[in-house]
């Protein structure tokens, strides 16, 4: 019998269309039309990376960023890839609300890692407020403060 001490998660995704491009020591897996913001993306992950280690005293560990298609489903980090879902507007320009809300996105994608490893939450009643109120209030404060 197996047993964890921990959650039981995984991403998986197959990519054999993509671009990789490497920047700030990270990998980025994207479509041909993204490839103008890559960097701009992997500079915004280690950012965010940075802000949500301030405000919750650790940072998960990002090694690789996929440009997960609108509508199949939220961000997730899962063993080191960051699957960041895309949304409207978020790769426009280098600066702007669609930045912002990228950022906001990757740092609450990050926060909700640190907070479901650490309180080892369950569904159960109230479970949802930490697992994405506290890691939205975090994303939306990481991108304040820059």
């Amino acid at each position: 019998m197996g047993e964890t001490s921990g959650l039981l998660d995984f991403a998986a995704a197959w990519v054999p269309s993509m671009q990789l491009t490497a920047h700030a020591g990270l990998s980025v897996l994207h479509d041909v039309s993204r490839a103008a913001v890559a960097a701009g993306v992997a500079d915004d992950v280690r950012q965010m990376q940075e802000c949500v280690g301030r405000r919750l005293g650790m940072a998960p560990d990002v090694k690789r960023v996929i440009q997960w298609p609108r509508g199949l489903g939220r961000s997730v980090l899962s063993s080191g890839e960051l699957l960041l879902a895309e949304a409207p507007s978020w790769d426009g320009t280098g600066s702007g609300v669609g930045r912002w809300v990228r950022r906001a996105e990757i740092a609450a994608t990050l926060a909700q890692r640190v907070v479901r490893d650490q309180a080892d939450l369950r569904e159960g009643p109230g479970a949802l407020w930490p697992n994405r109120g506290l890691s939205g209030a975090i994303g939306l404060l990481c991108v304040a403060d820059l």
